[in-house]
């Protein structure tokens, strides 16, 4: 048996990886500043952007690279194929679903929970959204390896 058998993974599979191992830890980190630390601390956090601002700054960009590796061809690889099209179509679809999911959820509780939303401050929101943007990242490599580990 060839102990090499696990690591014999791709570009796009390790991208994958790399994208769902980092927004799963920013989509949990913000989760529970969101949820647990921020509402606790609502007055002080919400007046104060350097709080929220190196966290959206780091993510976004984290966002960013994800999606540029995802979309960046080297001219050593060979051309995607049918398979890697198929995977990143189901992938997107589900991402996209969780999105939309979250943003439905999210108008609801903004609807309902108005003015305690507004308390918190625009920064609460920002933030908001882009764990809303990391949770669907997250969805769509998850998606991804799946897809690629099942075959």
């Amino acid at each position: 048996m060839n102990a090499n058998v696990g690591m014999n993974i791709g570009r796009r599979e390790l991208v994958a990886w790399l994208g769902f191992l980092g927004s799963i830890a920013g989509s949990a980190y913000l989760a529970w500043l969101l949820f647990w630390h921020w509402p606790a601390n609502a007055a002080a956090l919400g007046s104060d952007p350097s709080v929220g601002a190196p966290v959206s700054t780091g993510l976004t960009v984290y966002v960013l690279v994800v999606a540029a590796l995802q979309n960046w061809r080297r001219r050593s690889e060979p051309m995607e194929d049918e398979r890697d099209r198929a995977i990143d179509g189901v992938a997107a679809k589900h991402a996209f679903i969780a999105l939309a999911l979250l943003n439905v959820v999210a108008g609801v509780g903004m609807h309902s929970e108005s003015a305690r939303l507004a308390a918190f401050g625009g920064e609460w929101l920002r933030l908001f959204l882009l764990w809303m943007v990391l949770a669907s990242v997250a969805v769509f490599a998850g998606s991804q390896l799946y897809r690629y580990r099942r075959g």
